[in-house]
């Protein structure tokens, strides 16, 4: 058996569906185009810029750190 049966033919694994956001991942859905923010989160003006940029290049879910509690606050106003 050989790791890669062929570099032309994929294979998916069954899986089960979850929901990111309102978005389907696994199971039958395709897969999604996902990326995560490089800027401060506190800097809600351009976090808020980067996931409008990702989306507008067919990004489907947007991760962004919140490695302290004052980042997590930022969240809500950026959602």
């Amino acid at each position: 058996m050989s790791y890669c049966a062929s570099r032309f033919r994929t294979i998916r694994r069954q899986t089960h569906e979850v929901l990111v956001g309102g978005v389907g991942v696994g199971g039958a859905n395709p897969v999604r185009i996902q990326s995560m923010t490089t800027s401060d989160t506190q800097d809600i003006a351009a976090t808020v810029k980067q996931c409008i940029a990702l989306a507008e290049v067919g990004c489907e879910i947007v991760r962004i750190t919140a490695p302290n509690v004052a980042a997590a606050k930022c969240l809500q106003p950026i959602r």
